[in-house]
């Protein structure tokens, strides 16, 4: 599909279809999980991609968009404080 950005569906026959649903993207979590030995999930995988682009110094519109957001609050809630960032700030103070 055109307005997916990822699609497993695309790459890999084992997920039939052509639009990507939830339940390929959980499947596809729990294959990663029991191949490193460590359970990942999607939604927090979503939270660590948010962190890492809005750091790099993304416009933050297009992360919301990016993220299907509708309120920019929901988008700011999906970014991680950087602790350096928190440091940098308390020393000039």
């Amino acid at each position: 599909m055109k307005d997916q950005v990822f699609n497993i569906t695309k790459v890999s026959s084992r997920y039939k279809g052509n639009k990507m649903t939830e339940e390929h993207v959980s499947q596809l979590f729990v294959k990663w999980s029991k191949k490193i030995g460590i359970q990942i999930s999607a939604h927090r995988f979503r939270h660590t991609v948010a962190t890492r682009i809005a750091n790099s110094g993304c416009n933050l519109k297009s992360l919301q968009q990016l993220l299907g957001h509708t309120d920019i609050k929901t988008t700011f809630g999906y970014i991680e404080t950087n602790i350096d960032d928190l440091r940098k700030i308390q020393s000039m103070l």
